[in-house]
């Protein structure tokens, strides 16, 4: 059921007959939904119990102080009715934004995890580091020495440098993807990514795997399968199994 459903049957009680057997169906077979249903219906009722009994104090408070010549028999029922449906709908929204916004906040959680679970820093596999070989500064050597270091700004540093010099350098770029990732900048890391991947790196599938585990960090499932059926769909390499299972635990 979509938010908007839920408000309407708790401030007009009305729904289409679609909805209505939708709504029963999750009761029936959802426990969770079931609980923050029941106590929404509690809500509902506390505030019309409560809210009467304030309103209508208040509203004599007014009758007191501005007198009418003339009042309608049943001008405070309806007055009531009317104050109390705004209430009541107010609170109601309130609650559902904050019931889907924990949905939501839980599913952000469980993708956050799952990224944990599959997440191994790659090892340098661009160029081996010899101490002290490279007399100048912020070379390749220099970035690749302070990711193995996981100092990852530096290689950041660094290699945005080089890129900028030497814009085709697919590999590099996808150290600097790499060094993106970790320290937590995702969807600059799947940018670079897509760039090392279009310009030819050699880590062409670590690329993608990459990507896609950028893309769960950031909650965006449907990109990551999008990444991971790539995998999937290439030849002779490494990631497909791992490929199958995160498919699997995102699917749930």
């Amino acid at each position: 059921m979509k938010e908007e459903d839920i408000e309407k049957f708790f401030t007009k009680n009305k729904l289409d007959r679609k909805t209505q057997i939708e709504l029963e169906e999750r009761l029936q077979t959802d426990p969770d939904f079931r609980h923050d249903f029941a106590l929404l219906k509690k809500i509902e009722q506390g505030v019309k119990n409560q809210g009467k009994i304030q309103l209508k104090k208040h509203l004599q408070q007014l009758d007191a102080a501005h007198p009418y010549q003339y009042k309608p028999k049943n001008h405070k029922k309806y007055f009531i009715n009317y104050l109390m449906g705004g209430l009541l709908a107010a609170a109601i929204i309130a609650f559902v934004v904050l019931w889907f916004s924990g949905e939501a906040l839980l599913e952000r959680n469980k993708a956050e995890n799952t990224f944990v679970a599959y997440y191994e820093t790659m090892p340098n596999y661009l160029q081996p580091i010899t101490r002290n070989q490279n007399p100048e500064p912020n070379t390749i050597a220099d970035a690749m020495n302070a990711y193995e270091q996981q100092d990852y700004k530096t290689t950041i540093k660094i290699a945005k440098q080089l890129l900028d010099k030497n814009p085709q350098s697919p590999d590099l770029r996808f150290y600097f993807a790499l060094s993106l990732l970790a320290d937590d900048a995702p969807q600059a890391a799947i940018k670079e990514f897509e760039k090392a991947q279009i310009q030819g790196t050699k880590f062409e599938h670590d690329a993608m795997w990459y990507a896609a585990l950028a893309s769960l960090k950031l909650d965006k499932k449907n990109d990551a399968r999008t990444w991971l059926n790539q995998i999937l769909d290439s030849s002779d390499n490494t990631y497909q199994a791992k490929a199958k299972a995160l498919l699997k635990e995102i699917a749930k």
